[in-house]
This record gives structure tokens, sequence and C-alpha cells, in this order.
């Protein structure tokens, strides 16, 4: 029984390194993406069209960051659960 104990001990451990380390990767393209904004431009900016030009790089970025989070949480089984329409129950 302790050695069936052990190896499910040591699945678990794995298992979360595993997600652990995919999860860093969505951290890592969110701190990519603020570091690559300037956001004195951002703020300072006149020319419309060059804030439209920030803003769809940004929304690009936000949208990898996602997919890749979106690809993390399937490798793992994970999924959204929308429960709009249903009843409150706690």
């Amino acid at each position: 029984m302790r050695r069936y104990r052990k190896i499910i001990d040591e699945e678990k451990v794995f298992a979360i390194t595993k997600f652990a380390k995919d999860l860093l990767e969505v951290r890592d393209n969110l701190r990519f993406a603020l570091e690559n904004t300037d956001k004195d431009k951002v703020e300072n900016e006149k020319n419309v069209e060059d804030l439209r030009i920030l803003l769809k790089a940004t929304l690009e970025g936000q949208q990898l960051t996602a997919d890749s989070m979106d690809h993390c949480f399937a490798r793992f089984n994970i999924i959204q659960y929308d429960p709009k329409g249903e009843k409150f129950n706690p």
C-alpha cells in the first residue's frame, strides 16, 4: 500500500510541475507584452493612427497570450464552465 501511495504522490508532483511549467510560459508572454508596451508613448501620442497601431499590437499580444493559456488548459483537460442562464447553485 505504501508503495502505491508513493507512486501516486510522485505522479501528483510530476503533474503539478508540468502544469506550472506551462503556466510559466503564459506568464512570460504577459511579462514580454508589458515590457514591450511603451506606456509613455501611449499616454503622450497625439496621432490617432499611431495609437491605433499601438492598440492593434497590444490586442494581438493579448490574443496570443490567451491562446497560449487556452492551450495550456486544454493539455490538462481544464474546461471553462459558463453557468449563464442556469439557476445559481453555490
